[in-house]
């Protein structure tokens, strides 16, 4: 009974006991003895046995003893079952981090923790390892957005004109912007900063930069440009910058090029710096452009892109932040203007080998000279490799072609032989 008092402290082991064989086993082994032995005693004397009735004590003590033998030995089963079941339930610390060597050889190529370790340490709805990086990680959010100036609105022939209307679209553009909760917004053909833009932006915690096309295409003034919006509670700005595209062409020796290179876009640079409260991770260099929207004029994209490279490194030399470059590039990867803003370099195509110098080519007839010629008609030909003209951009040569006339008849055609 005492037994019976020290598992009702335990829930789970007082469950064990009643649901284990072990504790079923005990339970009936008890309740048998309790009935042959225990219920016959009540009926006996309080006194002890006298001395005359020797084997009637030594078989009360071998009963006694025998009892708790058995009692001891299902203890013994029940705990260890008892501890099993709990070892299933709620495994140790140790074990889930005991790998095998396999697992272990694994584990120190990679920093990653062990998916089975994952499945057993976090619950089935947890995030994983990824997702608990990437969550754990300062982010910069950006949104770059083209809001189609009036001007180009009336060109949407295909569209009604309630929806082209600035009326009834600008509060739909401002809806959607504001709910993305960018720290950084970049527009592009935007009009009617002043009025529009600029009061709904600060009303919503931002600081905009904008920076309006010129005038020297049209001869007119223009109110359309680019934007650059930050949040004033999260950055300062310490530096800005505005690029005018009509100054790509100054130096450009094709002057067809540099006439159609005259489009009044531009560009707008700022360096952003958080303030010491925010959780924002470093500076940034962000810059919002707009190319070219020809289809047709792509070489003057390329022309701005080279442009727009060129200027942003200086304006970032001082510093080196980290540059987010935002626009309507009206471009697709895999471009020349993409390769340019990607890379920095203008992209070249192969060029094929050139002809070996005539100069090098000697001719002659000696059929003797090394074992060449193996008769009388015959010419020996040596040259020298072509030269690397591109610096190892074009392949090597595959082959080389021989012209000539026989007996120098200028009126029989080449023969060609590779």
């Amino acid at each position: 009974m005492f037994y019976l008092g020290a598992l009702t402290e335990s829930s789970l082991l007082l469950k064990f006991f009643f649901c284990s064989p072990a504790g079923g086993s005990f339970f009936l082994v008890s309740l048998s003895f309790f009935r042959s032995f225990v219920l016959p005693c009540r009926s006996l004397p309080r006194t002890i046995p006298s001395s005359s009735d020797p084997f009637l004590t030594l078989l009360l003590l071998f009963l006694l003893l025998l009892f708790l033998l058995v009692l001891l030995i299902l203890l013994i089963l029940l705990l260890f079952q008892a501890s099993s079941v709990t070892s299933e339930y709620f495994p140790p610390t140790s074990s889930l981090f005991s790998l095998s060597s396999a697992k272990t050889l694994a584990h120190n190529r990679s920093s990653d923790p062990s998916p089975l370790l994952e499945s057993l340490l976090l619950p089935p709805d947890a995030p994983s390892a990824v997702e608990r990086q990437l969550k754990d990680t300062k982010t910069l959010t950006v949104m770059s957005y083209n809001t189609l100036s009036q001007s180009h609105c009336k060109t949407l022939l295909h569209v009604a004109g309630k929806v082209s209307n600035w009326q009834s679209r600008r509060q739909t553009l401002l809806t959607t912007i504001f709910s993305a909760d960018a720290d950084v917004v970049c527009l592009q053909d935007v009009d009617d900063f002043e009025d529009w833009w600029r009061p709904n932006l600060s009303a919503a915690g931002y600081d905009s930069l904008f920076h309006s096309r010129t005038e020297k295409k049209l001869l007119r003034p223009r109110q359309e440009g680019v934007v650059v919006a930050y949040k004033r509670d999260s950055f300062q700005m310490f530096r800005s910058g505005y690029l005018d595209f009509n100054d790509a062409v100054l130096g450009e020796e094709d002057e067809n090029l540099a006439a159609r290179a005259v489009t009044d876009h531009g560009a707008v640079l700022v360096h952003l710096q958080p303030w010491e409260a925010c959780d924002d991770p470093t500076a940034i260099c962000v810059c919002s452009a707009m190319l070219e929207e020809t289809p047709e004029l792509e070489k003057v994209r390329l022309l701005q892109a080279k442009y727009l490279a060129r200027e942003l490194e200086k304006f970032n030399s001082d510093f080196h932040l980290p540059v987010i470059l935002a626009g309507t590039l009206n471009t697709v990867p895999g471009g020349e203007t993409y390769e340019v803003l990607t890379t920095g370099i203008t992209p070249r195509d192969p060029l094929p080998p050139r002809a070996p110098r005539t100069s090098s080519v000697t001719a002659t007839l000696d059929r003797l000279k090394g074992g060449g010629a193996v008769s009388a008609s015959s010419v020996v030909l040596e040259w020298r490799e072509c030269e690397d003209l591109d610096e190892g951009v074009s392949p090597p040569p595959d082959g080389y072609w021989i012209s000539w006339r026989i007996g120098g008849n200028v009126n029989l055609a080449f023969k060609d032989k590779k």
